[in-house]
């Protein structure tokens, strides 16, 4: 219990920084940037039945899986989970 505690936590910790680190560096164009990733996530929640979590997890896992060099998967990643944190806001 306590390390599904610990790892939900430093999940949290990557959102928020992800989300934060965007914002600072797009300051006039970040919610354009994040949107795409958004729209993603709602439509896999909407299709698949899962809460926002669910479907940003599936989408990353997808994403780790996909083939994809490992440099495109990390920005992937940050982007996923920066939008993940603004629909939670």
């Amino acid at each position: 219990m306590h390390r599904d505690y610990l790892k939900a936590k430093d999940f949290a910790t990557q959102c928020v920084r992800a989300y934060t680190d965007i914002q600072q560096a797009m300051p006039k164009t970040w919610q354009k940037a994040i949107q795409p990733y958004k729209d993603q996530i709602q439509s896999e929640t909407a299709s698949s039945g899962q809460t926002l979590t669910g479907s940003v997890l599936m989408i990353l896992d997808r994403i780790t899986h996909s083939g994809l060099g490992m440099d495109k998967v990390k920005i992937e990643h940050y982007y996923f989970m920066a939008a993940y944190y603004s629909l939670l806001l």
